[in-house]
């Protein structure tokens, strides 16, 4: 599975991205604090999505 991160913290990041290293069938297309970051086809290449429930 490909997924991205869209979290604004830096330590909530760390523990995801540990996560996707640590689980083989997953790769991990990036990390951004924003949503306008993420540019349209690394989005529509993902399967996966960890989302922050309140971004700024």
């Amino acid at each position: 599975m490909r997924c991205i991160i869209l979290e604004d913290e830096i330590a909530a990041q760390e523990i995801l991205e540990g996560f996707l290293q640590k689980t083989p069938f997953t790769t991990h297309l990036g990390t951004y604090e924003s949503g306008l970051d993420i540019p349209p086809e690394e989005i529509q290449s993902a399967d996966v999505l960890f989302l922050d429930v309140q971004l700024p």
